[in-house]
């Protein structure tokens, strides 16, 4: 990395308005303040950030009061040891704001995780501090752990570390990083469920799924957090083959929810098995490791993968309702669990539902209901209760399946069933 480009990027760093401000705030106060992190880290790879950490020597509190009025930021105070902090939130920045409380910079920095991480870079003057060799690593794209205990004194770094391995392009752990990680990865089950979330959530969002997979087991996350503690040592089918047919098929949809919840699919898939996959999805879900969202809609695409591919266009239309919006992702794990012959039909599935969709769209998707249950209700000569439900299910089947399309035809059809004795098992 030229030294004439790092030093552009650093002064471009600089000027940034939140750091720009930090830097007159704390000249006022004759208070040193240095950028930290993610930010400076980004820098030096010519990445853009939006999200600061800065630290200074102190009055935090007091700086951070004077920005929020200068910036017309919203104030968070947050937690963090010894070391208070405050974050600054203004549209899609934050400036998150660390108390020395009169330790030195470097105790600082090698309470950081990584050395990439640990890096400083002197607001005023545009010194560069980095006593643990970051910028040597980040030129080498090494992730080094900044001391031997960083992984025993939490044991989330290990997720943190497959997250940067497959988010920074061309990073990789070193030998020492890899072998500490997969010590820690015994006691991920110890770790609060809101951390994994907001680890395992930037990871799928961020990265395409075949190398955060790859990440993931070789820092020993995978299978780790998905195994349940009774299934000890079981040993894990590989998931990378099924990653890369996902993002074959589901790669470009970027929705936050559906990514996540196709992750923990994927991953307890391969970790347990048909079997108990569902079952690890929910275990992580009462850890809180996941939203309600996420583990409803994980498990819907677990549910689905015991399907074959279907042929006809009706059998098509009813599975992309099931699936829901995020059926690529439906069919992008169905492709990557089945067999060679099956993984090709799923594949060749995509054009025909693209194009069942185009035609039919919402009629498919959210079909509106052609009778309500009172009319339903009334049609077959019953009270309301499970009968009427079983039939309302039907009827959206046959409705969706393009077999009944209007409400005069939703009513014969129904009409049918009473004549016929109210069989609601059979096939409408």
């Amino acid at each position: 990395m030229p030294h004439d480009s790092l030093s552009d990027r650093f002064e471009t760093l600089r000027a940034m308005p939140q750091a720009r401000a930090l830097a007159d705030a704390a000249a006022r106060r004759g208070v040193r303040a240095w950028l930290v992190g993610g930010a400076v880290r980004d820098a030096v790879l010519g990445l853009a950030s939006p999200d600061l950490d800065a630290v200074v020597e102190r009055d935090a509190a007091a700086l951070a009061t004077t920005l929020a009025a200068e910036l017309g930021a919203r104030l968070v105070a947050l937690g963090g040891g010894r070391f208070g902090a405050a974050r600054l939130v203004r549209g899609a920045f934050t400036l998150d704001l660390w108390d020395l409380e009169g330790a030195p910079l470097e105790a600082d920095l090698a309470r950081r995780d990584f050395t990439i991480n640990a890096i400083a870079l002197d607001l005023a003057s545009g010194e560069l501090v980095d006593p643990h060799g970051g910028l040597a690593d980040l030129e080498r794209r090494v992730l080094r752990a900044t001391r031997d205990s960083v992984f025993e004194e939490d044991p989330l770094r290990v997720v943190r570390l497959a997250r940067f391995a497959a988010t920074l392009r061309g990073f990789a752990p070193d030998p020492g990083a890899q072998r500490l990680a997969g010590l820690a990865s015994r006691q991920l089950g110890e770790i609060a469920g809101e951390r994994i979330r907001q680890e395992l959530g930037a990871l799928w969002q961020r990265a395409a799924f075949a190398p955060a997979q790859r990440a993931l087991e070789a820092a020993g996350a995978w299978p780790a957090l998905w195994l349940a503690p009774d299934r000890g040592a079981a040993a894990p089918a590989s998931a990378a083959a099924a990653a890369s047919l996902l993002d074959e098929i589901a790669g470009a949809d970027r929705e936050p929810r559906a990514r996540t919840a196709a992750g923990h699919a994927l991953a307890a898939r391969a970790a347990c098995g048909p079997d108990s996959a569902p079952a690890a999805v929910t275990l992580l879900a009462r850890r809180r490791a996941l939203s309600r969202a996420e583990r409803d809609l994980a498990l819907r695409l677990l549910a689905l993968l015991g399907e074959a591919a279907p042929v006809l266009d009706a059998d098509l239309a009813w599975l992309l309702h099931r699936a829901g919006r995020p059926w690529r992702f439906a069919f992008g794990l169905a492709a990557g669990v089945s067999g060679a012959a099956q993984g090709a039909r799923w594949r060749a599935l995509v054009p025909r539902a693209e194009a069942l969709l185009a035609a039919r769209g919402e009629a498919v998707l959210a079909p509106l209901p052609l009778l309500d249950g009172g009319e339903v209700a009334a049609l077959l000569g019953i009270g309301p209760g499970p009968g009427v439900g079983a039939a309302l299910e039907r009827l959206l089947e046959a409705q969706v399946r393009g077999e009944v399309r209007d409400a005069g035809e939703a009513r014969a059809r129904v009409a049918g069933w009473r004549r016929a004795g109210g069989a609601l098992s059979d096939r409408c």
